[in-house]
């Protein structure tokens, strides 16, 4: 059991799994292999709702930007968000720098996924480019520097319950915290909320996207595993 452990999955991988067992290393072993079994169905959750939400997201900003918003973004959102903080006296000089900070940190991801996708031949057009970007720039569009121009005109009608921008931002940040640690393997079982918080949160934050999309989320995932 010890050249095993040392060998294939490490003491180091264990000690949460350890702590939370008196360093039973036959009961932590267990405990991970239940962690793996959490992980493997949260991850489906995750999956529905992350590309939901993405679809949601990009639906709203075509409507209010055109087809090639993603390709754009610089001048179309960026560009004219800068133009108002510049504009606007009562800006404070740590609000203009912290929306600069995120939207450079915005146009990077973008441009990260476009040269991707020239590398792998592909044509860059929106569902191409909204297929290949990564969850965070997604939930980044929540933030407070896209308020304005965003969440006060459209994003706000994704949720037919009413629900702060700040709020949604909060929820969506704790589940891609939740991604990137199942993503890199890591312990689920030892994080802010139970498992069985998180599934709870996720198809409630479905349900109020679409009853109809949470009831179709929750049969892919073993339900009996959160009872």
């Amino acid at each position: 059991m010890e050249t095993f452990i040392n060998d294939y999955i490490t003491k180091e991988r264990l000690k949460p799994y350890l702590r939370k067992t008196n360093y039973n290393l036959k009961k932590a072993l267990k405990l991970y292999e239940i962690n793996i079994n959490y992980s493997s169905e949260l991850y489906k959750l995750l999956s529905i709702l992350e590309i939901s939400l993405r679809n949601l997201v990009n639906k709203r900003c075509i409507d209010l930007f055109g087809y090639d918003w993603l390709t754009n973004i610089k001048w179309d959102i960026h560009y004219i968000m800068i133009d108002k903080v510049i504009r606007n006296r009562t800006t404070t000089e740590k609000t203009r720098l912290e929306m600069e900070k995120i939207f450079s940190v915005q146009e990077d991801i973008l441009k990260d996924t476009i040269d991707r996708l020239k590398e792998e031949d592909k044509p860059i057009t929106n569902d191409y480019i909204v297929s290949r970007s990564i969850f965070s720039f997604w939930t980044r569009l929540f933030n407070k520097a896209y308020e304005n121009i965003l969440w006060d005109k459209s994003l706000t009608n994704i949720f037919s319950r009413q629900f702060t921008r700040n709020k949604i931002e909060h929820i969506l940040n704790e589940f891609r915290w939740l991604r990137n640690r199942i993503a890199h393997n890591g312990c689920v079982i030892d994080m802010k909320y139970s498992p069985e918080n998180y599934y709870n949160k996720i198809l409630n934050l479905l349900e109020i996207i679409n009853p109809k999309l949470s009831n179709w989320a929750k049969k892919q995932v073993n339900e009996e595993l959160f009872s």
